[in-house]
Formats: C-alpha cells, structure tokens, sequence
C-alpha cells in the first residue's frame, strides 16, 4: 500500500515537471513569437515606418482604426473590414517593397494582408489601377500573390504557395521589388533571422515581366481584412520602400517633354537597323544616360532598355540617335554629326505598328509615340528604309498628323540633324534658282543647276522634268519626289542619254500636290553656257 502511495506521488511529481516544462516552452515559444520583426537592409531608403509611435502623418484613410499601442500596426474598435492606409509614392521600377508580418493562427480567404504597393487613387475602393501584393492561405498554407488592377478588373500575374505553416502562428519578413525591367520578385525570410529565400512563380498565367505603361503612381499602402473574431490577429511591424540602385539626379529632373521621340525608323532596308532619335527642346544639358527605351505590347509595358549604364549627356536643341549598330546606319544614310549616334540594346521595334516610349525610372513617362504604317505618306509605295520624322517638336508625339515621312530629298532619314519635314507653320513658300545658267564642264563654277525650295507645308510631291527649248524632255530629275519643307533639288547638266547638254535654253518643269487637293506647277528657265 505504501509502496503504490509512492508510485503514485512519483508519478504526481513527473506529471508535475513535465507539464512545468511543457509550460515554460510555450511561455518562451510565446515570448519569441511576440519579438517585434525589424528590417535587415536599408540601403537606398526611401520611406520606413516602424509603428514605435503615433502613425507617421503621411498616411491617410482608416486612420482613426488602426493603432499602434502594441509597437505595430494593428486594427482596433469595432470597425469592420476592410481598412486601409496609403501614403503619397510616385515609385514603381527600381524599387522594393519590405514588410515585417506577424499572425496569431492561420491566414485565410476571409483574414489576410493586402499591400497596394502602388496606386493611382487613394481611393481604392473605386475603380482603379494598382498593382497589389495579397497574403492570404488555404488550410493552413500562405498564398502569395501579385494582381494588376485595371479599372473594376483584377489579372493575377504572380502566384506562390508555401507549405503548410504552423496553425498557431506566422512570422516573416516579406519583400518584393520590380526593377528596371519590370520584373516582378517576391522573398521570404522566416522568424526573426531568417535569410531571404526567393519564392518561386506557381501561377499557370503568371506572365512577368508587366507594368501599365499609362499608370500614373500616386499611392502605396496597407489593407487588413479580417473576421471580426480575428481583429487583433493581424500584427504589421514596419513597412519600408527602397531603391534597388542609384538614380540619377539629372535623369529624375527631366520632365515630361523635355526630351522628345523626334524620328524613328521602324522598318529599315534588309541589312540595316531600326533607329529612334531623341531631341532635347529644352534650354538645359541633359543627362538622359540613366533614362529608358521601353515598348508597350496588349497593355504592358516591357523591354526596359537603359540608354546609358554610366550617364549620357545631351544638350540643348541637340540629337541622339539611339540603335544597336551605328555603323549600318552610316552604311544608308547621311550622317553629318558622328557623336549624334549611340549605341545601346534595343527594345524589339515592330516594323509596321507598336508602341515606343522613354521612361525614367520612377515609371514616369517621358515621352510615347505610338506608329503605324498609315502615318506615311499615302503616294510612297514602300515605306521600307524610310523614317517618320517629327514635323513640329512643340507639338505632342501623341498627333499623328504631327508625323511624316522623310524626304526622299533627304535620303528617306536625317539621323542626327534637322528633319527633312520639320516645320513649325512659319515659313513661307519660296523657290528660287542659285544661278540662271548651268556649265556641266567640271571647272568648278556652276556646274550643276540648284533649285532652292521651303515649303509653308509639309508632305509636298513633285514630279520634276528639264525642257530643251523645243519642248523636248531631257532628263527626268524625279517622279513622285518627296521634298521635305526645304531643300535643293539638282541637275548635274547631263540627259538621258548621259551627255552634256547642249548650250542653249531650257526649262525646269516642277509639278508639285499634296495630299490635301493642293496642285501648282512653277516653270524656271535657264541656260546651258559653256566658255568658249
């Protein structure tokens, strides 16, 4: 009997210590799970909100439902969900986003996290655009996910599932960045010091890279949905935005328009290369080095390109010819200024319509043109190796009817020099001859006969003959010739048949019309003299 006594108070005493250690594990499992989360890396900080204190003033919306008593940010009162804050943030490529997240039980469909890592509206419960980072779960696993919302429409770009989580609590450290490509990542870093792991991409539609190329970034910010059972579960304890990389002051401080798509060439001879000429219309010298050619295709923005890893400065009313081989556009066309040309990896150009842009790197746009083959001229044949070119600079890349073909005058492309069609509606129609007699004798002294033209329009056709005084034709010196706003058109004396014309009178028959109906035809005589 005294020995069962003991037996049993033995087993009181193990029973006692066992359930004592049970209790001091989960007394200090509970003290680590309640360890505020802190940010590993701050390199590049842009914002960071620790929730020490009181809300930093930045941010707006739910604001009177949200406290920080605890050192984090959680819900309070008896508000329903969803709540939300945002704060004012105009940055979308090159950035990351981090946050600290700590949940009593399990996330769900009904009690998960939401970051609008960027936002047009701080209105988020109207239609809007905003790329958002949620973090929900699914009998006891985390679902990560990235959408892009377009109006009342939501597209998941990015899915990943971890394992099933412990279904008494989560910890972590999260981020996400899109950089400069558009290129979406998310890492996760588990309890207080775990290393950040990369989460793979699950979703069957996940198409990365995507950015909105006419998202205009105004907000970032937070929505906790919760049960209301659950409306302490949900604990954030910081919230940071950093830069990937440096930026460049001067590349930031170009504003929209100040360096503009002035030409492009989509569509080059077999064995050339597309180009894009940039112009600066501005009065200052611009670095536009760390600014980017990007395309948009269905909706998204892609192909970020950076003009220059190291900085390229371009000055006040100069050029810059942007492509990946200089020397084959040497190969075609006139190229006065050498140092106009740049080489960089294009963004792919489409030869018959796309949709091309300069972008800084905070996802504002520079400038857009959108092209299509019917922005040449409607008497070209075949646009092939023939640029559009910006008629007037002071007008938006966005007219159409502010694009044209180049002259085949010019060569069909005036890469790094004035366009062929450019005009700002000032001038006047003149045409004149330097000389009134030509001498093919090759002396030097008015060998050929120049005829000087500007045009008070551009798009102007010609059709351009040399009369002998009996009223035969000697040469043809162009048949539907596109003229530009100005230029010279020139005879070098010889006929048809490749000999010097005979001294005598003649005539130069210019035929010129435009698209809009216009037609006039001008009649110059000269003479052929040769010294005796």
């Amino acid at each position: 009997m005294i020995r069962q006594k003991l037996s049993l108070l033995g087993l009181l005493v193990f029973m006692f210590f066992l359930f004592a250690s049970v209790a001091y594990a989960n007394h200090k499992h509970g003290e680590e799970d309640e360890q505020k989360l802190l940010p590993s890396e701050m390199n590049y900080l842009v914002f960071l909100d620790t929730f020490d204190d009181v809300l930093e003033n930045s941010w707006v919306g739910d604001r009177q439902y949200f406290t920080t008593a605890s050192h984090s940010l959680a819900a309070m009162g008896s508000y329903l969900s969803p709540i939300s804050l945002l704060r004012p943030s105009r940055r979308l490529l090159n950035t990351a986003w981090e946050m600290g997240v700590r949940m009593s039980g399990s996330f769900s469909s009904e009690t998960y996290l939401r970051i609008y890592l960027a936002s047009d509206d701080a209105n988020i419960k109207r239609a809007h655009k905003s790329y958002q980072l949620q973090i929900s779960g699914d009998d006891g696993a985390v679902i990560y996910q990235l959408w892009h919302q377009n109006g009342s429409g939501k597209t998941l770009l990015y899915e990943s599932k971890t394992a099933k989580e412990s279904p008494s609590f989560f910890k972590a450290r999260i981020r996400i960045a899109c950089d400069m490509e558009g290129i979406w990542r998310l890492w996760l870093a588990d309890g207080d010091n775990g290393a950040f792991l990369i989460l793979p991409n699950t979703a069957e539609d996940g198409d990365i890279p995507n950015i909105d190329p006419l998202f205009n970034v105004a907000y970032t910010g937070i929505q906790f949905y919760y049960l209301p059972a659950r409306q302490q579960d949900l604990l954030l304890d910081y919230f940071l935005m950093r830069k990937l990389g440096e930026e460049s002051d001067e590349q930031i401080a170009i504003a929209h328009e100040e360096v503009i798509i002035n030409e492009l060439l989509s569509n080059p001879y077999s064995g050339g290369v597309e180009f894009v000429e940039l112009f600066n219309r501005s009065q200052r010298v611009l670095d536009i080095g760390a600014l980017y050619l990007a395309r948009e295709t269905n909706g998204r923005l892609e192909q970020f390109r950076p003009i220059a890893r190291n900085g390229l400065l371009l000055q006040p009313r100069a050029y810059k010819v942007l492509s990946v081989n200089s020397e084959q556009i040497r190969q075609y066309y006139y190229t006065p200024d050498e140092t106009a040309l740049h080489e960089m990896n294009m963004p792919q150009i489409n030869n018959n319509e796309g949709h091309i842009l300069l972008v800084r790197s905070d996802s504002a746009i520079v400038d857009d043109l959108r092209y299509h083959s019917g922005m040449h001229s409607p008497f070209m044949n075949n646009a092939k190796g023939v640029s559009l070119e910006k008629i007037d600079p002071s007008r938006s890349s966005s007219e159409s009817s502010n694009w044209a073909s180049a002259s085949s005058a010019a060569g069909y492309a005036t890469p790094g020099y004035k366009n062929s069609q450019a005009s700002d509606g000032l001038y006047e129609t003149t045409l004149w001859l330097t000389s009134r007699t030509v001498s093919p004798d090759d002396d030097g002294f008015e060998d050929k006969l120049e005829l000087n033209y500007v045009w008070d329009k551009e798009g102007v056709m010609a059709n351009v003959w040399i009369y002998d005084d009996k009223g035969n034709v000697v040469k043809e010196l162009g048949h539907a010739y596109s003229m530009g706003t100005e230029g010279i058109i020139v005879w070098d004396g010889f006929t048809y048949r490749s000999e010097r014309a005979k001294m005598g009178l003649y005539i130069l028959h210019l035929e010129t019309y435009h698209i809009d109906g216009w037609r006039k035809v001008y009649k110059f005589s000269f003479a052929v003299a040769y010294r005796q």
